[in-house]
């Protein structure tokens, strides 16, 4: 597996290394160079399909990934295939540190945005050093063509307006107002090795991992050979906003890969590239799925996703 060792790593031998850039500096170099928005705060849902408002420093989360762009059809009780995964050129990294003052925050930064596994800071004291890295990543989307279908026909949250008596969308009236994460940069583990005031590796089989580490709930971790410390559990480290709004016999696709004060910064497009496609129409399943869910309730309410257009 390839690696590029961060500067920051002449710590661990005394040498000057890249002034006062943190961690989630580099991390966040890397993401905006391959296009994607770096994650600026914890959120339990950070996959595509994700229903999110507000900015990107203040997301406010109203529906998970599977709630509108659910893996199964709910209509054919099928796979859909809206989902696809990618590899993307972002190799390896390996940072090492000193786990104290501004180096400690830039760790607990680096690794508490997004849907982080782990939290650091319980007991740095014993570990003065700390090396950490994460796998190759992969890029997580929705399939754009696939995702007209899905729209048009098997957008689930149907149900019955009280007041005019006709089947409404719940997943689309909010996509008028909301953005959507449509794509993810998604890592499958990291991996840390603690140093002692010394310089030596700490001993994992000795002292408990958990007594340097917090671990999230789910999270799956094991120690290997003696010195170091794999977490398995995946983690998203940044995304793609989208907007995918009704107009009229087409569907619009906008995306945001860049954020500027603080206001997602949208293209749009109108992705409507087959005939057959087109020939599929807004269908939509006439067949009420249940009463108006419960995350739209009071639609006027929602935080409108902060954009501008490019």
């Amino acid at each position: 597996m390839k690696r590029n060792i961060w500067c920051a790593m002449g710590i661990v031998t005394g040498l000057v290394g890249c002034g006062n850039m943190q961690p989630e500096d580099y991390l966040r170099a890397d993401l905006l160079k391959l296009g994607f928005i770096p994650y600026e705060a914890p959120i339990a849902e950070a996959g595509t399909g994700t229903l999110v408002g507000g900015s990107a420093k203040a997301m406010n989360i109203y529906a998970g990934p599977q709630r509108c762009f659910p893996d199964i059809d709910p209509q054919t009780q099928k796979k859909n295939d809206i989902r696809a995964l990618a590899a993307i050129d972002l190799p390896s990294r390996t940072s090492s540190y000193r786990v104290s003052g501004n180096a400690r925050v830039g760790l607990v930064s680096a690794l508490g945005k997004g849907n982080s596994p782990v939290k650091a800071g319980v007991q740095f004291d014993k570990a003065q050093t700390i090396e950490f890295s994460y796998s190759a990543p992969k890029r997580e989307y929705l399939d754009a063509v696939k995702l007209i279908s899905f729209y048009r026909n098997s957008m689930p949250e149907n149900y019955m307006d009280p007041k005019t008596g006709t089947i409404q969308n719940a997943c689309k009236d909010a996509l008028d107002k909301l953005g959507y994460i449509r794509e993810a940069l998604v890592v499958d583990g990291m991996s840390f090795k603690f140093f002692s005031a010394s310089g030596g590796a700490i001993d994992l089989t000795v002292v408990d991992p958990n007594t340097l580490l917090e671990f999230g709930f789910g999270t799956t971790w094991q120690v290997s050979q003696k010195y170091e410390l794999k977490v398995s559990t995946t983690k998203y480290i940044g995304y793609r906003m989208g907007q995918l709004k009704r107009e009229n016999d087409g569907v619009s696709f906008c995306t945001a890969n860049t954020v500027k004060n603080d206001r997602y910064e949208l293209k749009c497009e109108s992705l409507d590239p087959d005939p057959v496609v087109r020939a599929l129409g807004f269908a939509g399943a006439t067949k009420v799925q249940g009463s108006k869910p419960s995350f739209l309730n009071g639609l006027n309410k929602l935080v409108p996703l902060q954009a501008v257009y490019k």
